[in-house]
């Protein structure tokens, strides 16, 4: 397993982190994710076998851009489909 941290400057609320964090627990390859509200940062243990840091990256810009806006507890994004 691997790790890889995102900055994530602009969240807007501690919910947005575990939405986020709930997404790429969904992501293919992924084994974990967290994300802290402040300082702003997401951690992903992951699968290097099964998925890219620039995948990883894909499903982080993706998933924040479709919810841009949303401000919701329960996340609305459906998880990337496991293969």
């Amino acid at each position: 397993m691997h790790t890889i941290e995102f900055e994530i400057i602009d969240f807007r609320s501690p919910e947005e982190a575990e939405n986020l964090a709930r997404h790429m627990r969904g992501t293919k390859g992924v084994a974990e994710a967290s994300a802290t509200f402040a300082p702003g940062s997401l951690i992903v243990r992951y699968d290097p076998h099964r998925v890219t840091p620039p995948e990883l990256e894909t499903a982080v810009l993706d998933c924040r851009e479709h919810c841009k806006g949303s401000f919701v507890i329960a996340h609305i994004c459906a998880p990337t489909v496991r293969r």
